[in-house]
């Protein structure tokens, strides 16, 4: 991706910051289970969203009706898509965000400077850096893409942690048409919020 990026002249304009992807490794141990390279001064992009949530919040998440146990998640998402109507899933998903402040990650930022200019740079630089992972997620078709897979640095890099899974995901998809719908699906699917929306728009 790097090579990608670097090949690109729109992506190396002198008047514009250099392109690049950061990357931590997984270390396997099995097939099923690996050690994550630790990254220094990094913390999880959903829990440095989260620690803005004032206690009220907290209780109300915290307060949400537990799901089932049953022997695996297969078998409790289908007992939720069998016993659920759209109309429940819709309303309570509207009821949760309905108590989410969508200045989570601007509360974040301030907190990180202590000036106007500081939060233009860091809140730009992170613009930059989240559609560097979306557009790289994309070409990769890689699908697992949420906040707690992506590492937030005090220079506000955010790094994907799962681009190391890139080829096994290419081979699934190299097959014609498949590759571009699958592409499309998952450029979709990012696990975004109105945290970010109002973040780029304000």
């Amino acid at each position: 991706m790097n090579d990608f990026y670097d090949n690109d002249s729109n992506c190396n304009q002198s008047n514009s910051a250099h392109i690049t992807v950061q990357t931590y490794e997984v270390i396997p141990i099995s097939t099923k289970l690996g050690i994550i390279e630790w990254l220094d001064n990094t913390r999880p992009l959903k829990e440095f969203i989260e620690a803005n949530y004032a206690q009220a919040k907290h209780d109300i998440i915290s307060q949400a009706k537990p799901t089932t146990k049953s022997t695996s998640n297969t078998i409790m998402y289908a007992e939720l898509f069998i016993s659920l109507t759209k109309a429940q899933v819709q309303d309570e998903f509207n009821k949760i965000q309905s108590v989410t402040p969508s200045d989570l990650l601007r509360r974040a930022y301030y907190k990180m400077t202590n000036s106007y200019e500081g939060f233009d740079t860091l809140r730009r630089q992170f613009i930059t850096s989240f559609a560097v992972l979306c557009t790289s997620h994309y070409i990769l078709s890689i699908g697992d893409r949420h906040q707690s897979n992506s590492d937030l640095k005090l220079n506000n890099f955010l790094h994907p942690s799962n681009l190391k899974e890139a080829l096994g995901q290419m081979e699934k998809v190299v097959d014609g048409d498949q590759t571009q719908n699958k592409r499309t699906q998952i450029l979709m699917q990012y696990k975004s919020n109105r945290c970010h929306k109002l973040t780029v728009d304000e």
